[in-house]
């Protein structure tokens, strides 16, 4: 029914506060150098983009990286010592250029979002294996599981956000297809993360349709064939059960004010069509810290057998995020 991509149960635990900037920040990283060093690596970091991205991108990454010097010099440090030591290798173009004064949360300082991104990338190195981490890591989009229905058969992919369109919304973006339309039919954007309680969990940050004319009928259609649960649905229980296996009761989720949309002029927030308060208010989620809704996990029944073929489908796709782990 899925893919499952290697884990070892021994992995290394996260650090005990992987979210502070400061005696964790030094995890000694990459040699700092000084600021010539610093302006080298910024330098060729731009010539690669140059050379194998568009010159806007160029452009803008040496603009951020001269508002934002320290902080995007300790990130590019990061990613070439994390790369290093758990054998990723060099860091991604498109990871090194990533926003950090516009990731996840609006009014997230640089600082917090360095933590943010440190926090998920323990976090996944302790619950997803090496193959995973290191197919994610050179931007491959992994094909994590393949649900039958009656009219169609569904996958349901796992990829960097970046590399779907959804860089500011977080790390990663689970999607669910059906072959039939160009686009997925629907993604969600989320981020791994650990509190300073040590516990792991799931963020959502974004939530994103196919876009196309046709998509509403294609979403009626899938709706029916999985048994009355929407797409979306289907992927909030993908991450359900993801949270789950790392022993969470409840995930977090950005709210209308909180998305990072409000960060963009007026005209880009009307794009965003999706009211997220509703939706998680419609699943049960509350108002709360840190990150906008707190949303409980519930009991997936995964242990149990499933009453109808509804039941059935929805502990499928919870399986999927329990076993991604």
């Amino acid at each position: 029914m899925y893919l499952r991509m290697s884990h070892s149960p021994t992995a290394e635990p996260v650090p005990s506060s992987p979210v502070t900037i400061g005696g964790a920040e030094r995890l000694r990283t990459i040699a700092s150098g000084g600021c010539a060093a610093a302006f080298a690596s910024i330098f060729r970091y731009a010539v690669a983009l140059a050379r194998h991205s568009t010159p806007k991108r160029c452009v803008v990454f040496v603009l951020r990286a001269m508002i934002y010097f320290r902080a995007t010099i300790r990130w590019i440090r990061f990613l070439e010592y994390y790369g290093v030591k758990y054998g990723l290798g060099a860091p991604p173009l498109d990871v090194v250029r990533k926003s950090l004064s516009t990731h996840l949360v609006h009014g997230a300082s640089p600082d917090r979002t360095i933590a943010l991104l440190r926090n998920h990338l323990f976090v996944a190195e302790a619950y997803f294996g090496q193959d995973l981490r290191r197919a994610l890591w050179n931007g491959d989009t992994v094909a994590i599981a393949r649900i039958e229905g009656k009219r169609a058969v569904y996958r349901v992919d796992l990829c960097r956000a970046d590399c779907a369109g959804a860089r500011h919304e977080g790390e990663l973006t689970v999607a669910i297809s059906d072959g039939t339309l160009p686009r997925p039919l629907f993604r969600v954007t989320f981020t791994l993360y650990r509190s300073g309680r040590g516990r792991s969990t799931v963020v959502i940050g974004g939530l994103q349709g196919s876009g196309l004319d046709d998509a509403k009928a294609a979403m009626v259609a899938a709706t029916r064939d999985l048994g009355g649960l929407r797409p979306k649905d289907a992927l909030l229980l993908v991450l359900k059960g993801l949270a789950a296996r790392m022993g969470a009761q409840e995930l977090y989720a950005v709210s209308n004010a909180t998305h990072v949309i409000n960060r963009r002029r007026q005209r880009r927030r009307l794009l965003k069509l999706a009211d997220y308060d509703s939706y998680w208010q419609d699943r049960g989620g509350h108002e709360g810290a840190p990150f906008g809704y707190v949303l409980p996990i519930g009991d997936l029944h995964l242990a149990t057998p499933a009453a109808n073929r509804r039941e059935a489908v929805k502990r499928r796709f919870a399986e999927i995020g329990f076993h991604l782990a």
